[in-house]
């Protein structure tokens, strides 16, 4: 095959490039058994499209490029091993081909969380010594009795002062401490996703 041959092969568009490279593209399928040609190859709405082996029709997407004069519009060319057209506005663009990306599995580590306990605080009743000051009196008399002379004694009683009964009372508490809690960190295992390529297939 020369460079710039373009053909249908199977599912697939190919086409050699000015440097004798072949690439292919696999186009979208928009139709099943049309009744177009086999191999078939047009520019519509300013995409390309083909009839593949099986009869189906095929397009394939397009990046538009600029706006060009005096180039008729469904012209078809090979440029940069890139099939270039020109719809009808008229504007240039280029077919690519989009293919999905995948993305690599990955898997989380598992992470789990220490369960903190709390040592619950605990308190001494208070005790209360109760006790009462009693009143005292000492009462007594001091009858009249001679001694040499003769002396007059009054009788009369010594009282004790009084005392309001009262109580003391004390309490205490024990201090208490809570445990704080801790928690396990967790890592996520690194991923990659499949770059995509916009470019048609080397072949």
């Amino acid at each position: 095959m020369k460079n710039g041959s373009i053909w249908v092969e199977g599912t697939e568009l190919h086409f050699i490039d000015g440097a004798d490279t072949e690439w292919k593209y696999n186009g979208t399928v928009e139709s099943s058994g049309v009744s177009g040609q086999t191999g078939s190859v047009w520019v519509e709405g300013g995409a390309l499209h083909y009839i593949d082996e099986q009869g189906d029709k095929r397009s394939c997407p397009r990046q538009l490029d600029q706006s060009v004069s005096g180039v008729k519009a469904g012209s078809l060319w090979i440029e940069d091993s890139y099939i270039w057209n020109v719809d009808d506005t008229p504007e240039s663009s280029y077919a690519f081909e989009d293919v999905a990306f995948s993305d690599d599995s990955h898997s989380d580590d598992s992470h789990s969380n220490d369960s903190f306990s709390s040592d619950g605080f605990s308190s001494d009743s208070f005790s209360s010594d109760s006790h009462s000051d009693e009143d005292y009196s000492s009462n007594h008399t001091d009858n009249t009795q001679p001694f040499g002379q003769l002396g007059v004694f009054s009788s009369h009683s010594d009282k004790s002062g009084s005392y309001k009964s009262h109580s003391d009372k004390s309490s205490s508490y024990k201090s208490f401490s809570s445990k704080s809690g801790s928690s396990k960190s967790f890592s996520d295992k690194g991923h990659s996703d499949a770059a995509h390529q916009d470019s048609p297939t080397q072949v």
